[in-house]
């Protein structure tokens, strides 16, 4: 690490990498593992576009269905609304829906093995090395082997320096031996509980599903005990520390920080405190015998558990998915710029950005407020992907969805307004970014995306009148893609006419 200072900020940090393509360069610098890195992304993904293609012919080209009876709805819409509408259609088609797994059980599994394996290395770091540090063995190991084997360079797989050695020099210095136990006992319960609840969500979750009995009451019998007796007090515990971590505030984030933090931990208990109430409701409505209604509510009951399992655990797997992009983007900037991308070079150069320890992010307002942005957009992402898991097997609410769409486009919207004023105000970057946040936050919010989606519902026009209906049900694909978008239709055997069952999203 060279020496500089928060004056001298061009000595800090290793150079960037150049842009150049020659083998030379690349394999000196190590820029070969990030490029990897790049190529073996493009390859992921075209391949689950190749087999999401195949597939899609298989089962008699609903790709085609989706794009005739979308355009179809879109006839007497106004121009923004065919915009907003085809931007959601084709970010779906291209980001979401080669991604979709067979089942929700599926899905579950291969959220909680990505979001596992990129946390455990932190663990491993605090137990080998005795300091706290993200380190990225999962993320960039491959690429990072890859170019070894080419007999080039690597790159540091360190990303977050939060301590030095706990056992290190420093000891001599009491406040900082004090600030780095505080740091390791509260590192240590958080990453432990939120672990645990990683795990047990998932058991929770999987025990809900038909994969490993076709017996409803039998897996009853399992979901419903686990869930009351170890899945909600590990969710309890989870959130506690997670209120602990956000009002002691170890690291010395930004109170602006520490406020996005809080409406999270809001919206979870929010969401929990509705998703409990559901499966009550749901038992009382069985026990009252009315079957539909307890269907109904357990559906519901699945969908905010799941989400707030999905939004409960971003701090194990998509938070730091969004400092790895960010940490390979930030490579090939200077170290002035690179601060203000990536919260690893930040926190790890903090004091000597001004900071009292090593890893606090009190000069790091710009990096963390980009990772957590990120982190949100990753997070809508698998979202989406869960409600379209939940739309081929035809349990999705067309509202749940439509909330999903309009919150991206909300955060389209603010990415947008971010960027437009870091260029307008180059040397304004912390009132900007709080301005973001603030606009970050009401974007994000359920109330809010909810509002926007019943504006949209009620100002456009796209819903499809009768006649349209009835021409489109002509063909069976189409009538089973409109009942699984917008409900049951009613057909009138006198005339053989279709008219909306339930006109409510």
């Amino acid at each position: 690490m060279s020496t500089c200072s928060k004056e001298d900020l061009h000595l800090c940090g290793d150079p960037p990498f150049s842009l150049s393509f020659s083998w030379s360069d690349t394999c000196k610098e190590g820029s070969l593992s990030v490029y990897l890195a790049i190529f073996i992304f493009a390859v992921v993904f075209t391949v689950r576009h190749v087999l999401h293609y195949f597939k899609d012919v298989k089962a008699g080209g609903t790709r085609n269905l989706g794009i005739v009876s979308h355009h179809a709805m879109l006839a007497n819409a106004g121009r923004w609304t065919k915009v907003t509408r085809w931007l959601s259609k084709t970010l779906e088609e291209i980001f979401v829906k080669p991604f979709i797994p067979p089942s929700v059980g599926w899905f579950i599994f291969l959220y909680f093995g990505s979001w596992f394996l990129i946390t455990i290395p932190m663990a491993l770091t605090r137990i080998r090395e005795k300091r706290w540090a993200f380190k990225m063995l999962t993320l960039h190991g491959l690429p990072n082997s890859l170019s070894s084997l080419f007999g080039c360079a690597s790159v540091d797989l360190t990303s977050i320096n939060y301590t030095d050695a706990l056992d290190g020099p420093h000891q001599e210095d009491e406040l900082q031996q004090d600030y780095f136990k505080e740091v390791d006992f509260l590192f240590t319960c958080h990453l432990t509980l939120a672990t645990l609840w990683l795990l047990i969500g998932c058991v929770q979750i999987l025990l809900s599903q038909p994969f490993w009995s076709t017996d409803v009451n039998f897996r009853r019998r399992w979901h419903r005990p686990f869930g009351q007796w170890v899945a909600l007090p590990s969710l309890c515990g989870h959130i506690f520390m997670a209120i602990t971590m956000a009002l002691k505030n170890p690291v010395k984030q930004h109170w602006s920080i520490q406020i996005m933090y809080l409406s999270f931990i809001v919206q979870a208990l929010e969401r929990t405190y509705k998703g409990v109430g559901y499966a009550i409701k749901a038992k009382v409505a069985r026990e009252d015998g009315n079957e539909k209604k307890s269907k109904e509510f357990t559906k519901r009951h699945k969908v905010k558990m799941v989400t707030n399992y999905i939004w409960t655990t971003f701090g194990s797997g998509a938070i730091r998915l969004a400092s790895w992009i960010l940490w390979c983007i930030g490579k090939f900037f200077p170290f002035e710029t690179r601060i203000k991308l990536d919260r690893g070079e930040c926190q790890t150069y903090a004091k000597e950005l001004g900071s009292e320890f090593v890893g606090q992010a009190d000069q790091c307002l710009p990096s963390v407020f980009h990772n957590l942005f990120l982190t949100l957009l990753l997070l809508n992402w698998v979202e989406w992907i869960f409600f379209c898991v939940l739309e081929q097997d035809g349990e999705a609410h067309p509202a749940d969805k439509k909330e999903v769409k309009v919150r991206v486009q909300n955060y389209a919207m603010v990415l947008v307004i971010h960027v437009t004023l870091l260029i307008l105000f180059p040397g304004s970057h912390d009132v900007v970014v709080l301005f973001a946040i603030f606009l970050s936050a009401i974007a994000g919010t359920p109330y809010f995306s909810q509002f926007i989606a019943s504006i949209i519902k009620e100002s456009s026009s796209t819903e499809p009148s009768d006649n349209d209906i009835q021409i489109l049900a002509n063909d069976n694909k189409i009538r089973k893609y409109l009942v699984l978008v917008y409900g049951e239709y009613d057909a009138d055997v006198g005339t053989g006419m279709l008219s909306r069952a339930d006109k409510t999203d």
